[in-house]
This record gives C-alpha cells, sequence and structure tokens, in this order.
C-alpha cells in the first residue's frame, strides 16, 4: 500500500470539526460540501489507524483516540504555521503575515493608530485582522490563529502573556441640546445607548451602574462605537464610551462630556495578549511599537 499523505487543510477540518462536534457546521464555516468534510475525517482516521470520532444517529463524539490526539494535532498546525512565517520572513525581511485579533470597540479608535505606524515600517507586510469578542480574541492566540490580540477586559491566562498597555479613560456623551447632570441617578431616567450585551465593554459598563445602583433606560443597544457617538450627537440620548473615541465630536462642539462623579473609576485596561512562545519577528515588532505609541498613558 503506498504512503498516505495527509496535509494541513485535512488537520485543520478535523480541528473544526470538534469546535462544533458537527459536520455540518463544519463545512459551513469551512466552505466545503459535507461528503468532503467526511473525506477528510476518514482519510486522517485512515492515517493514523484509529477512529477519532464517533457518530450516532444524530450526535458526534470524540473517541478516546480523538481526545488523546487532538492538543497534539493543535500543535502540529501551530508549528506548520509558525514554520511557514519564518520561511517567508527569512526569504524576505518584512514581507511576513502577520494576523492580529481585535476587540470590537478597540478596533475603531486605538488599533488604527498602531497599524498606521506598522504600516509605514513594514510596507511589504501582509496584515490580517481578526474582530471578536475579548473572549473570542483570547481563543484566537491560544489556539495559534493570531499572533497578537488586543483586548479591553481583564484576562487571566495559564500559557498567555497578557500585558496591560494602558488605562483607557471612559466618559459620558450627549448632544449638547442634552441636559448636563453631576450624578448618574440623575440621568436614571433618560435614554441611554449602550454598547451591546456579551462583550467586554459592556460589562464594564454594567458594573459601572451597578456600583451606583442605578438602572438606565436603555434604548439602543449597538456593537459599534462609532455608531454610538453619532446617535449620541444627533440627540438619540446619553453613552458612556472611551474619550479617545470622542475627541474630534468633542473638538467640533457635536458631543459634550457631563461631569457625572461616580463611586468607581471609568477606566479600564487595554492590553496586548500573546504566546510566551511568539516566533514571527513581525509580531514582536507589533508588540514593541505599540508600547512605544502607548507609552504615554501608561497602566498605574
Amino acid at each position: 500500500m503506498g504512503e498516505q499523505i495527509v496535509d494541513l487543510n485535512t488537520l485543520s477540518t478535523f480541528i473544526k470539526v470538534t469546535e462544533h462536534l458537527n459536520i455540518t457546521r463544519a463545512a459551513e464555516e469551512l466552505f466545503l460540501s459535507q461528503p468532503a468534510v467526511t473525506k477528510q475525517i476518514k482519510a486522517l482516521e485512515a492515517e493514523l489507524g484509529a477512529e477519532l470520532l464517533i457518530r450516532g444517529p444524530r450526535s458526534l463524539a470524540l473517541s478516546p483516540a480523538g481526545i488523546a490526539v487532538l492538543p497534539v494535532l493543535r500543535q502540529v498546525i501551530d508549528l506548520l504555521a509558525k514554520s511557514r512565517d519564518m520561511a517567508r520572513e527569512a526569504g524576505s525581511p518584512g514581507r511576513g503575515h502577520i494576523i492580529i485579533a481585535s476587540g470590537t470597540a478597540v478596533m475603531s479608535y486605538i488599533l488604527p493608530i498602531v497599524l498606521a505606524s506598522f504600516r509605514q515600517r513594514y510596507p511589504e507586510a501582509e496584515i490580517t485582522v481578526l474582530s471578536g469578542k475579548t473572549t473570542e480574541v483570547v481563543r484566537l492566540v491560544d489556539d495559534g490563529i493570531a499572533h497578537v490580540g488586543l483586548v479591553t477586559s481583564e484576562v487571566s491566562h495559564k500559557s498567555l502573556r497578557v500585558e496591560p498597555l494602558f488605562w483607557d479613560r471612559m466618559g459620558i456623551f450627549a448632544s449638547p441640546n442634552r441636559r448636563t447632570a453631576q450624578t448618574l441617578d440623575e440621568l436614571a431616567r433618560e435614554p441611554w445607548l449602550l454598547f451591546a450585551r456579551g462583550t467586554g465593554f459592556r460589562t464594564f459598563i454594567d458594573s459601572v451602574f451597578a456600583v451606583e445602583e442605578v438602572a438606565p433606560r436603555v434604548v439602543m443597544e449597538l456593537e459599534s462605537v462609532e455608531a454610538l457617538k453619532e446617535m449620541a450627537a444627533i440627540g438619540m440620548g446619553y453613552t458612556l464610551l472611551p474619550l479617545k473615541a470622542v475627541t474630534d465630536h468633542l473638538r467640533e462642539g457635536r458631543l459634550v462630556h457631563m461631569p457625572i462623579t461616580s463611586k468607581v473609576r471609568l477606566a479600564r485596561h487595554n492590553s496586548l495578549v500573546y504566546r510566551q512562545d511568539i516566533g514571527l519577528s513581525l509580531a514582536n515588532d507589533f508588540i514593541s511599537l505599540a508600547r512605544e505609541l502607548l507609552h504615554e498613558e501608561a497602566v498605574e
């Protein structure tokens, strides 16, 4: 019998199937047909000489062999990706491929600052940016899909390095036509425009209101900082946003900063997340550049 060869795509397909334990969902995310996914899984099982999945009438589960080899196959994919990046960099310095994962909130006002300078320094580099919630960003970095992540929530991870960059100061903003107030309680009955639930940003906002014992009247929930500040600027309500995200609107007089006193500090950490064994020099350069550009807001 001839030697069987399993390629990187087959390994990636198996990993995706294990994430969902559903052939249909995995096929949809991979843009493959179900028979194609099934064929790749069977090829991998034939190569390893063991059944990796237990197939039921309406269920799918990892077999003991599948459980055993899954972490090893993840490492194989990670090592192959690193090898590809290292080979590309060695052949053409400054022309590698860096993948950055970012929280949706900071993508609009922090990440562009770093990317603009990074692009100037490395015009030939290929840059991919993935967005998601903090948990998704951490998973992308931990799985080796992204080289570095930018998050805004507190993160603790045993295998990742979490490096605080700066305090991201927050404020409450509204159209100049809205009334001013000194406390959140005074604005409890006013309309509020808040970031979407399930995000690190919204968790922070909810914690502020909880400490103040205020239940805001939320009339709009959006997943975009840009959309929130535009809605606030046209008078739709009050919003809580990072100061860095609204500097233009404040300067132009489209938004005003409410002089609210709070029991908690209206600020949160912005941090870099990356693997301890990061090997891509472009990723290390990106991290160094982020430190350099954001050092003026050093974490206290």
